[in-house]
């Protein structure tokens, strides 16, 4: 049970929402004076262990929060002592972060693109050679999915590393109980025998990107009905097999992540990487490492079911606004497709695809999905990682054969997501395989639409994009979406509002007025905060519910970003891509 609840004082500190429950402590989002909101971490000191402990009798999270100075570390706002119902408690206040952890990220969204992981290894590994590094190192001992949070906008190089209840400075001793109670996947195997060091931190970081990789844990075996001592002696054994590679065909090896990835999941720690730094480098290819040793690996075959399936819904009915964008795609588009013989009548080339592009979290994955429902065509969402391949020629044989399968279940929308990781510039790239997969993406898209496949592209950034795909003939319609106007806003709210218990006062208007450059899931976040906290208090949401809500965020696309796309699309205008432009909407 909580000890405090909603309106108490922490100090000087004032909780918002008390926020999770954990075995030596509790969390709690709050606001500071200045009405800002915070995350406080509320210690138990009685329930904490030994190794928690510093020599001199300081708790170690408590005593190394205020050092953690880095962009992928949630900054230190203040720390304090207090006595509340017998308990000797202590609190650390931190910046918020709003939110969601790696692992909900990957529930909710699938596998990440090649560039993607890179991205998260590159901010993890750069938090974690910062604590590797301080005058007195420190080893985080669970990092985990669960301990990687991202922000709305979901942009990956601002990742944070969290909770550092385990963590123990590197001179101390090891201990043989700071994993209990932790996902032993991550855990490395020295440190079930009281072992440990910096490198412990890097197999940890391995699990994180065999999971990014393959979305399943490494050596993984069930463990149901099994004593902890039984649990870790099965995961021991597993591990002394070969390293499982599932899903992935046999064919030349490439120099990549699949290197990277064997040699931070080495169980000897000898044989890891041996600094956050070097798996840094490695993961930026900044260095080459030697080739795993092929026993240290299984690769695993499986067969896919097709991802393309028939698309069903209300179609531009879920969407709100966009009224003069959703015509120009009916009549310029949608009509052709869904009449195709006498679009041959007039003479009138069947579209091969449009790009969407704009800022994050505008819809744009959204408006492709109702585009397809509105033309009753089948469908299959493709993010750059179901086409990634860790062996040379991969992403291309992948590549064809995603077109094939489309040609066989036409009519059929590839809608194709952070367009510019699968289709980058080849002017700016020197690797053969990737400019190899561009050239092959040419050659499918050339008069695709006669074989009644439209492709659909989404990117945020189009400036990035190879131009021979922005072409007439490739890309019909180059579309910018911006940031939802007031009756987007107002639609954005309502349907996420539905079928929620609200009070009779909730005025749309005014919260959109109170929302202006909000994304659309800037607006899903405040509605569900707000649902939340109407949930723990057991009301309906209301007015003032969430316009308390609304006025503790900001939008998650700031001011400099709107005109940097602003810029991008008169720059894309004057290149001779013509996007089409109006104040639009959508909801999710």
């Amino acid at each position: 049970m909580f000890l405090f609840k909603k309106n108490d004082n922490i100090g000087k500190y004032v909780v918002v929402f008390p926020h999770k429950e954990g075995s030596y402590a509790q969390t709690y989002r709050v606001k500071d004076e200045n009405g800002k909101v915070k995350f406080l971490k509320l210690i138990f000191m009685e329930e904490l262990e030994v190794y928690q402990y510093d020599k001199d009798g300081q708790v170690i999270e408590v005593e190394l929060a205020s050092s953690l100075n880095h962009m992928n570390l949630c900054s230190f706002v203040d720390s304090g002592k207090l006595e509340r119902d017998g308990h000797q408690l202590l609190y650390v206040v931190t910046e918020y972060v709003k939110g969601e952890n790696l692992n909900d990220r990957l529930y909710r969204g699938g596998t990440l693109s090649p560039m993607e992981i890179r991205q998260v290894m590159s901010a993890l590994l750069s938090a974690i050679n910062f604590i590797h590094t301080l005058e007195r190192p420190v080893i985080h001992n669970e990092i985990t999915v669960e301990n990687i949070m991202l922000d709305t906008v979901g942009n990956l190089n601002n990742l944070k590393l969290i909770d550092f209840g385990a963590a123990r400075y590197a001179d101390l001793k090891p201990d043989t109980k700071s994993w209990h109670g932790q996902n032993l996947y991550y855990v490395a195997s020295e440190r079930f025998f009281g072992d440990g060091s910096v490198r412990s931190d890097l197999f940890s970081a391995g699990v994180v990107l065999y999971k990014l990789i393959f979305g399943i844990m490494p050596w993984e075996t069930n463990l149901a009905g099994l004593t902890l001592q039984e649990q870790v002696q099965a995961i021991v054994e597993k591990r002394n097999g070969p390293l499982s590679l599932p899903n992935i065909q046999i064919m030349e090896m490439d120099n990549d992540l699949l290197k990277v990835m064997v040699k931070a999941l080495a169980p000897d720690p000898n044989q890891r990487f041996a600094s956050a730094k070097e798996f840094l480098d490695a993961i930026e290819r900044k260095i080459e490492i030697d080739a795993p040793p092929i026993s240290m690996t299984r690769v695993n075959q499986t067969e896919e079911k097709s991802k393309i399936q028939p698309k069903h819904g209300n179609g531009f009915a879920d969407v709100a606004g966009m009224n003069e964008i959703k015509s120009i795609m009916q009549k310029k588009i949608i009509n052709i497709l869904k009449d195709p013989q006498k679009a041959e009548r007039f003479k009138i080339q069947i579209p091969n695809g449009m790009l969407l592009y704009g800022p994050p979290g505008c819809g744009k994955s959204f408006i492709a999905e109702k585009f397809a429902e509105e033309a009753g065509y089948n469908y299959v969402f493709v993010k750059s990682s179901d086409l990634a391949s860790i062996y040379v020629h991969g992403s291309q044989e992948k590549i064809g054969a995603l077109f094939d399968e489309a040609r066989k279940n036409a009519p059929t929308i590839l809608n194709f997501d952070e367009f510019e990781a699968l289709v980058p510039n080849r002017s700016k790239i020197n690797n053969s395989s990737e400019s190899g997969e561009v050239n092959e993406f040419l050659s499918q898209m050339n008069n695709c639409g006669k074989d009644r496949i439209f492709v659909i592209a989404s990117s945020n950034r189009p400036d990035l994009i190879d131009p021979a795909i922005l072409r007439k003939g490739r890309m019909d319609k180059v579309i910018f979406i911006p940031v939802p106007d007031k009756e987007a806003r107002q639609g954005i709210f309502k349907i996420h509002m539905k079928d929620r218990p609200a009070s009779d006062d909730i005025d749309y208007a005014r919260l959109a007025d109170m929302t202006e450059n909000f994304v659309a899931s800037d607006i899903a976040y405040i509605v569900n905060d707000a649902a939340t906290r109407a949930f723990e208090d057991d009301v309906d949401i209301t007015q003032s519910l969430l316009e308390e809500v609304i006025k503790e965020n900001n939008p998650s696309v700031s001011s400099s970003d709107l005109q940097s796309y602003e810029q991008m699309r008169k720059k894309m205008e004057s290149s001779g891509v013509e996007p089409e432009r109006r104040r639009i909407g959508f909801v999710q």
